[in-house]
């Protein structure tokens, strides 16, 4: 009877831990079509690869960043075979560690070339069909290709399927192929693009993402935005003021304090603390932004009567409610560091304002980068 009783407190307990996580499982569809056996020059290197040695880097260093189940099936075209896909790795929980040996010794780049061209509708559909009924819950697909298609309108099947699945199916896309003109979309690009836009997704150049590694983190946030729902609540202890649902921050007077030498000070006389200072989705400070800090520090001590409010702010990345939760615990962050080193706390109080300041355009990289940031609006006696 005991034995039964807590096995029944396991079940119950694996439950609970898997709701609280809601993870969304990853399938990443790579294409392993005729033409990814195609040459392109990889800016980053000076060096020519073909495009399907490319897109095996890319599934190496997402492996190290998605925390989430994950699959990846490989489209491609065979003689004699009905089935336009096949699973390479079942969407499971995989180690980051062994999802990188597999992927290393068995994703072959060098194969024999039945059709030049990707199936990407009929592998669709077929997806559809065969595995995307069968998947409980919401479910993110990731394709990455060069977008040549042969015959069918894989753009109008997307659309299908989204319209089926609502908002459980969204798709993100990768592009890798060769740019005629640098100011022009290629056909497979567009083709990428709009299938992106169809599915509620987003789509990356696949030579950004390997030029910029935060590229990488922002995707691996996408795919699996879920490590923020796994940790504690903010202590109870550390006073954090709501932001208002449209917050409109009043222009204030810089304080008669100097600002610490290594901080900016904005229009509001706020003190900007910006660059990067935490890792995609999280909130531990990383150690290159200790000196600046440090120097917030020099200037309270300097000035016992002088307060400061710890304000967060995030980018457009994820829900908003994600992205408010988030500003809070960074700015919290910040405020725990200050007291650690020995500031009263009382001196200090923590507001998140999430995603609804930006001072960038979120639609880029820098954009996006800049409104990840803190600030201090400074309260003298």
């Amino acid at each position: 009877m005991k034995v039964r009783l807590i096995g029944s407190l396991l079940l119950l307990l694996m439950l609970c831990v898997s709701a609280i996580a809601g993870e969304k499982p990853v399938l990443i569809l790579a294409d392993v079509s005729g033409t990814m056996q195609d040459a392109m020059e990889n800016e980053k290197t000076s060096e020519k690869l073909k495009k399907i040695e490319i897109l095996k880097g890319l599934l190496l260093l997402l492996s190290r960043e998605t925390t989430c189940d994950t699959g990846i099936y490989q489209i491609r075209y065979i003689a004699g075979n009905s089935e336009n896909y096949e699973r390479f790795l079942k969407i499971a929980a995989h180690d980051a560690k062994e999802m990188q040996t597999r992927i290393g010794q068995d994703f072959i780049t060098d194969y024999p070339v039945f059709n030049r061209r990707t199936p990407l509708a009929d592998a669709l559909r077929q997806l559809d069909d065969q595995e995307l009924k069968t998947i409980n819950g919401e479910i993110t697909l990731l394709l990455i290709s060069d977008g040549r298609e042969s015959f069918r309108d894989p753009l109008a099947e997307i659309r299908k399927i989204k319209e089926k699945y609502g908002s459980s199916l969204m798709l993100h896309t990768i592009f890798l192929d060769r740019k005629e003109k640098k100011s022009e979309d290629t056909e497979g690009e567009k083709l990428l693009k709009d299938m992106a836009a169809a599915g509620g997704g987003k789509h990356y150049s696949g030579l950004d993402l390997l030029k910029d590694v935060s590229l990488i983190k922002e995707l691996a946030f996408l795919l699996c935005p879920v490590q923020i729902a796994k940790v504690p609540e903010i202590e109870k202890a550390v006073p954090v003021v709501k932001s208002p649902e449209t917050p409109a921050p009043k222009l204030i007077a810089a304080a008669p304090v100097a600002a610490p030498k290594s901080l900016s000070v904005n229009q509001k006389g706020n003190w900007v603390l910006g660059g990067v200072l935490f890792e995609t989705a999280k909130w531990t400070i990383l150690a290159h932004a200790y000196p600046v800090l440090d120097d917030v520090v020099l200037v309270m001590k300097n000035n016992p009567g002088l307060k400061l409010e710890i304000q967060g702010h995030t980018d457009s990345v994820a829900s908003k409610p994600y992205n408010q939760k988030l500003s809070e615990r960074r700015a919290t962050a910040v405020r725990n560091y200050l007291v650690q080193k020995g500031i009263a706390s009382e001196r200090l109080s923590v507001i998140g304002f999430g995603l609804t300041v930006p001072v960038a355009d979120n639609a880029t990289a820098d954009g996006r980068a800049k409104n990840r940031r803190v600030e201090f609006r400074p309260i003298s006696d």
